[in-house]
């Protein structure tokens, strides 16, 4: 086997041993860089490589789930401002003024976030706690046009967006 970056997974990192981790870059020029650094530094690292190599199947990273629940939460929550205001409403707001689909749907986007959630293993309570706030979204929103007022002010997914940093914080330190 030849030193260096072999052998390597799809997003270009390598596992050398027990305490380092090397990722290959493909620069523009198609230089390879290799930056190796220490399991300490980036725990999330070798944690995803760990659960990869336990499920046969690619883990996203803490901080690539936390990164696609933020962008998902800022669209269903967060995406526009009301004119004349600066209250801010998103497409949760808008697609549950559907009757009978929108709020289904809205659920099923919320859910998603909360399968994203578990992908880094939160503990049960903190999943409990997101499970909570998208049941509250979703049967307040089944409501006729008071619900959906509700629905907009609720912003469950953005309080599970901080459920989820606050967890991640306390994990690094």
């Amino acid at each position: 086997m030849r030193k260096g970056c072999f052998p390597i997974d799809r997003d270009g990192w390598s596992a050398t041993n027990d305490i380092s981790i090397t990722r290959c870059v493909l620069t523009q020029k198609g230089v390879i860089l290799m930056v190796s650094t220490t399991s300490q530094q980036f725990p999330e690292i070798l944690d995803a490589h760990e659960r990869a190599a336990r499920t046969g199947k690619r883990v996203l990273t803490d901080a690539e789930v936390l990164q696609q629940v933020r962008i998902l939460a800022d669209l269903m929550d967060n995406r526009f401002v009301i004119p004349g205001t600066t209250f801010r409403i998103g497409l949760d707001g808008l697609i549950g003024l559907i009757p009978g689909i929108g709020d289904v749907a809205t659920t099923v986007i919320s859910a998603y976030i909360v399968y994203l959630a578990h992908q880094v293993n939160l503990p049960r309570h903190v999943l409990a706690r997101m499970i909570f706030n998208v049941a509250v979204d979703m049967t307040v929103g089944i409501v006729p046009v008071l619900g959906d007022a509700l629905d907009v002010a609720w912003k469950a997914n953005l309080k599970n967006v901080r459920l989820l940093e606050r967890h991640l914080q306390r994990r690094k330190s």
